[in-house]
């Protein structure tokens, strides 16, 4: 900035080359995607750094390495929304560096702090403000990391109030900071706080100057009522009820010339309207934040092992990008083993075009693959983007391809839980696995009322009235399994999850004629459902998702 004191310069000399704000966070001289680029060598938590650690994140082989590299892209990440968010200060977007040498109050036992924005210091003051505002969503066309900044949309004499500018652009047209009040409209047009908006035009100022307005009476910090005039920004871009007052010691407003610089120099910035400020910036501030997150992770990719997809019959990876943009780069497949060290599998350089195009590609499967989660890293080409970073992980899998037991730790209800206790010898059931296929059997004797279930389960625990079922009887305990799934079961479920579901057959015969069922818990009759087969998971929220075909839906339950 241009209005900087000589003594910051000598004291902030070690750190130069100073860049602005944009270039500091991306490496950009200009805009992005094909602008002038470069590396500073001293910035370790800006764009591209987040990129990278992002990507040592997905592929990096210790877990704790794995840690640590998440844990830096987010810190650089953070430090990057700091800087679109310092565009929501006006005096960060007007050359204004003397409007952060103010002292700020900071209580009785240390008088001031060390300089200070009074905006800033407002906020900070009121964080009810910051905690009670919704995001106001962004709509940049043709995205890339610098239009969060500046889309070279405003060019000074456009100001507008659209979600479709930079915040840089949208603050710097539409609010004063301290040492720009009405720069524009001075008698000194070469003022290095002089912008072309706002000007007194954009204001109802002239309406007060022939006394068409009436004074508003707000109350002081001290609780004390006090009358002032507040001139409301109403044309030029964004609406602001208070946008600027009188300064204490202005020549009354009706009698003083609206074109001498003295009254250029009487108007202050007071906390009633830091308040309306707030209540415009600081939606945006969060909103632009959020969109650059959801920048970063753009990148949706999703893929399947184990695909037959491919005309050759050969076994592989489907690859899928669900993203809204094209993807051209290096796709790498990892899988992580029981020690967490995470291993490459293969490493592709294909290109996908968006919303849902795929590839299946071949790749030497590990031993017991089904055991293992994989992580799939892609770098390079997103949209406009180059050195971009986009990584999906699949996590549980099954495949009845090593029996009963061997990739799983399922619960086989034999001996139907409650009723086996009471009426064991209602039937009889029969879980195995023949050429990849988990085969049920579950026969229920004739003349017998009470229904049988042969249910194949994977859950932390299963309980009847809070009590581990197997304590009701001894011969139950041969049927009690680990319940220790680790990180696999609970599974959190985002929007962004996709639950891929392969049943290759499933069948379920009845003989008929329905017989008669007798309810366990009530002792009523009641004739019995159809057989069916269905695969049923459950939500936090109550709602079931079941798997199943036409003819065999589940009757137990609502919600599905």
């Amino acid at each position: 900035m241009s209005d900087e004191p000589w003594w910051l310069d000598l004291y902030c000399f070690s750190w130069s080359p100073w860049y602005s704000n944009v270039t500091w966070g991306t490496g950009y001289l200009s805009p992005a995607p094909n602008g002038n680029k470069i590396t500073i060598s001293n910035q370790q938590m800006g764009w591209d750094n987040a990129r990278t650690y992002y990507y040592q994140a997905l592929t990096n082989s210790l877990n704790t390495d794995r840690e640590t590299y998440f844990a830096k892209t987010f810190q650089a990440l953070g430090q990057v929304m700091h800087l679109i968010e310092d565009m929501a200060v006006p005096a960060h977007t007007r050359n204004d560096f003397r409007a952060h040498l103010y002292f700020q109050e900071a209580g009785l036992s240390n008088p001031v702090t060390w300089f200070g924005n009074n905006f800033e210091w407002y906020v900070k003051q009121n964080p009810l403000l910051v905690a009670t505002i919704s995001a106001e969503p962004i709509d940049i066309n043709n995205i890339s990391i610098t239009r969060f900044w500046d889309t070279d949309v405003y060019t000074g004499s456009n100001p507008s109030n659209s979600l479709a500018l930079g915040l840089a652009e949208y603050t710097n047209a539409n609010f004063f900071s301290e040492s720009s009040i009405f720069a524009y409209d001075s008698l000194a047009p070469n003022d290095p706080h002089y912008f072309p908006y706002p000007r007194k035009s954009s204001t109802n100022l002239q309406s007060y100057i022939d006394g068409n307005e009436l004074p508003e009476t707000v109350i002081g910090e001290d609780n004390i009522p006090d009358t002032t005039f507040y001139i409301k920004k109403d044309k030029d871009g964004e609406v602001i009820k208070r946008f600027v007052t009188p300064g204490y010691f202005t020549n009354p407003i009706l009698t003083t010339d609206p074109t001498s610089p003295v009254l250029s120099l009487s108007f202050i910035l007071d906390d009633n309207v830091y308040k309306d400020y707030a209540s415009l910036l600081l939606p945006r501030a969060v909103g632009y934040s959020a969109g650059l997150l959801n920048y970063f992770f753009r990148g949706k990719l999703d893929f399947t092992i184990d695909a037959n997809d491919r005309e050759d019959g050969v076994k592989g990876v489907k690859i899928s990008n669900r993203s809204t943009e094209d993807m051209e780069g290096t796709f790498s497949l990892y899988y992580d083993t029981a020690d967490t060290n995470r291993y490459l599998l293969g490493s592709w350089n294909i290109s996908l075009a968006s919303q849902g195009a795929s590839q299946v590609l071949s790749f030497p499967l590990p031993q017991d693959y089904n055991k293992y989660k994989y992580t799939l890293a892609f770098r390079g080409r997103m949209g406009t983007e180059q050195d971009a970073v986009a990584g999906s992980r699949a996590g549980w899998r099954e495949e009845w391809d090593n029996g009963l037991y061997g990739n799983h730790t399922w619960l086989y209800s034999y001996i139907d839980i409650i009723y086996a206790v009471y009426y064991p010898d209602r039937g009889q059931a029969m879980n195995e696995v023949l050429n990849g296929k988990l085969i049920k059997e579950n026969i229920r004797y004739a003349g017998n009322k009470y229904p049988r279930r042969n249910e194949t389960l994977i859950m932390d625990a299963l309980t009847i009235s809070g009590r581990p079922y197997c304590i009701y009887n001894d011969m139950l305990d041969l049927y009690c399994l680990s319940y220790d799934f680790g990180e696999e079961f609970p599974m959190p479920i985002t929007k962004d999850t996709w639950i891929s579901v392969k049943i290759d057959e499933i069948s379920a015969y009845e003989i008929p004629p329905s017989q008669i069922c007798r309810d366990f818990y009530s002792g009523n009759d009641f004739v019995a459902a159809t057989a069916w087969q269905v695969i049923r998971m459950g939500f936090d929220n109550g709602i079931t998702l079941s798997f199943t075909v036409p003819g065999q839906e589940s009757v137990i339950g609502s919600g599905h």
